[in-house]
């Protein structure tokens, strides 16, 4: 069943989460999508597995730092020129702490940083993507949706369970992931009535390259040999995939979730739930 269509952009589309939410939305049924990353190698891999399965999808690859207001909106506006509107964006693009450290230590130059990408370039992302869906015509995004399920737009945001509670020792991410979650709270509360739903989902720990770069680190807070993790293992017995992301992400943007709006979608394999 094709739950989308129209146009999709993706940020961090080059690697992890992001990536695997270009090939879903490409599976979904996009026909034009726009992949965003500062990684060029990793948005020509991404171009090429889409290619692999449909050679008529459009794609347009943008290097883009996310921090920059100009290059935002260019962004955006570079979209719209080429493809004649958007219809999804799912704004992954984030980093995480280069290393780990006590709350009280944290230097203010890696707070800086991390809130540059992860808070600042979200809302900068977001106030670009509402401008151009708010002029959009109603539209549904499945043959199946009855037109009262229409929607201008969707966007969700990639969170992180560290936006509901926290892990030890990134203080400066875990502070993002919850401003991840203000924003898009706030987006939604303000813009509901725009026909744009506006969404987050909250991944626990996913297999991706930054889950390698976090281990990296708790290696050499808790000592090169040691094997601990600050986080533990989820009720479900594994870590998940990028795969099963990118699949809420495509349901929460098509019109099978058309009163899903506001919320934090938790895909932690029960993480939270358990004391």
């Amino acid at each position: 069943m094709m739950m989308l269509n129209g146009t999709g952009l993706i940020t961090g589309a080059g690697s992890g989460i992001g990536q695997a939410t270009a090939i879903a939305y490409a599976r979904a049924g996009c026909q034009s999508l726009t992949l965003v990353d500062m990684n060029a190698a990793g948005l020509q891999k991404t171009k090429e597995l889409i290619k692999s399965s449909d050679e008529t999808i459009k794609m347009l690859e943008l290097l883009v730092d996310v921090s920059d207001e100009t290059a935002v909106e260019e962004m955006v506006k570079k979209t719209v020129d080429t493809f004649g509107g958007l219809d999804y964006a799912v704004n992954v693009a984030g980093v995480t702490c280069r290393d780990r450290s006590l709350a009280s230590d944290y230097s203010i130059s890696e707070f800086d940083r991390i809130h540059s990408i992860n808070a600042r370039g979200l809302l900068l992302c977001m106030q670009a993507e509402l401008k151009v869906m708010r002029s959009q015509d109603l539209k549904v995004t499945s043959a199946s949706s009855d037109i009262k399920r229409a929607q201008r737009g969707s966007i969700v945001n990639i969170a992180s369970t560290c936006g509901i509670t926290a892990i030890p020792n990134i203080m400066p991410y875990v502070v993002s992931k919850h401003a991840v979650v203000g924003i898009t709270r706030s987006f939604a509360v303000d813009h509901g009535r725009d026909g744009i739903r506006i969404n987050a989902v909250c991944p626990g720990i996913v297999e991706t390259p930054m889950f390698v770069q976090r281990q990296e680190m708790e290696g050499k807070f808790n000592g090169e040999n040691s094997k601990q993790s600050t986080v533990g293992e989820p009720p479900l017995g594994r870590n998940a995939y990028p795969e099963e992301i990118a699949d809420i992400c495509v349901f929460l943007s098509s019109s099978m979730a058309s009163y899903i709006h506001g919320s934090m979608i938790m895909a932690d394999g029960g993480k939270t739930a358990q004391y």
